[in-house]
C-alpha cells in the first residue's frame, strides 16, 4: 500500500477492514465468496450502522484488497440502504 502512495492511516484503516472482515467470518479473507463480502457490507450498514462514509471506506478497503491485492476480479457492491434512507430523507423534507 505504501508503494501506491497510501497515507499510513489509510493503510491502517484499510488494513483493520480485511482483519474484520475476516474475523466477522472467522476464515482467511481470500476464501471468502462475493456472495459472503456483500453479506458482510449488508450486515455492517443495517445490523451495526455504520454511516455511508464509514462503509464507503471500507468497501474501497475490500476492493483494494480483492481487486489489486489478490488480483481477483468480480463485484464488491457498495453499501446498501445508506444511500437510500438518506435520499428518502432528502425527499420527504
Amino acid at each position: 500500500m505504501a508503494v501506491r502512495g497510501f497515507a499510513s492511516n489509510t493503510q491502517v484503516t484499510y488494513l483493520r477492514a480485511v482483519a474484520q472482515l475476516a474475523r466477522f467470518y472467522d476464515r482467511s479473507p481470500d476464501r471468502l465468496s462475493e456472495r459472503e463480502i456483500q453479506r458482510y457490507l449488508v450486515h455492517l450498514n443495517q445490523e451495526k450502522g455504520l454511516s455511508h462514509s464509514t462503509c464507503n471506506q471500507v468497501v474501497a478497503a475490500l476492493r483494494s484488497f480483492y481487486h489489486v491485492t489478490l488480483r481477483r476480479r468480480g463485484k464488491i457492491g457498495g453499501c446498501l440502504g445508506s444511500s437510500d434512507k438518506h435520499h428518502k430523507g432528502v425527499a420527504s423534507a
